[in-house]
């Protein structure tokens, strides 16, 4: 398995002490309605940038997690595999203008607290970052269309301006998401699965957003809130920045 690079840290250490406020979103069923790779992936192979064999491995590994032949870090980790190495030869360039087209062409895919809880945490000065295992290209896309701080998520490797193939960083597992996150103090934290616990666990207020069996399990656990209402997101944020 691909080992963390300490380089993902360095990004905001130069711009973040240990007392700055954080606040950190998934992005699978938490700031996107359910998990955005599917449809990116399916809008990649239509449009001819991975080929059948590679989309058809994939929907495999999808369908194997969803009979619960597959365990949840186990599935993420073989999909990004996968999907990197469908992407072997792909120009970065031209990559990045296709996520970014995909997401300002698909804005339903979105949950709406998104965007207005980071305008809200924006004016009190929150540093704010996607914490995700998706691809580098694709957080990079959601930073810029939430207009984010920063993102760490899983890296594909990039020689000469293609990628190669290879992942050279992998957020697929909880230990390397709690590794990372270690440096910061985190106030806020939204996630919806059990690949956020560790995120969560960190945080002042967390809020765990539809979440998923297991994670609703680990939310009585520790006394969570539970979200299914984006208003009533919106509202228990305003609440937590009274205090």
């Amino acid at each position: 398995m691909p080992k963390i690079d300490c380089n993902i840290v360095v990004y905001f250490c130069y711009s973040c002490s240990m007392e700055s406020k954080f606040a950190c979103y998934d992005i699978d069923g938490t700031l996107a309605k359910s998990m955005l790779f599917v449809p990116l992936v399916a809008n990649e192979h239509s449009d001819g940038i991975i080929d059948d064999a590679s989309f058809a491995t994939i929907n495999d590994l999808l369908t194997k997690y969803k009979k619960g032949e597959l365990a949840y870090e186990d599935t993420v980790q073989q999909l990004l595999n996968a999907h990197s190495r469908s992407l072997a030869g792909v120009n970065v360039v031209d990559l990045n203008l296709h996520t970014k087209d995909f997401i300002e062409n698909n804005e339903d895919l979105f949950r709406s607290f998104g965007d207005k809880v980071i305008k809200l945490l924006r004016q009190k000065s929150f540093h704010q970052v996607a914490v995700t295992a998706e691809p580098e290209y694709l957080a990079k896309a959601i930073v810029a269309h939430f207009d984010l701080d920063g993102s760490f998520s899983t890296v594909y490797e990039i020689v000469d301006g293609v990628y190669s193939g290879e992942i050279t960083s992998s957020l697929a597992g909880n230990s390397s998401k709690r590794e990372i996150l270690s440096h910061y103090s985190i106030e806020f934290a939204f996630g919806d699965s059990e690949g956020d616990r560790e995120m969560l666990e960190m945080a002042k207020y967390p809020f765990c957003v539809e979440p998923t069996v297991e994670l609703k399990k680990v939310a009585k656990e520790n006394n969570w809130q539970v979200y299914s209402e984006d208003a009533r997101i919106v509202a228990d944020v305003k609440l937590a920045l009274q205090q």
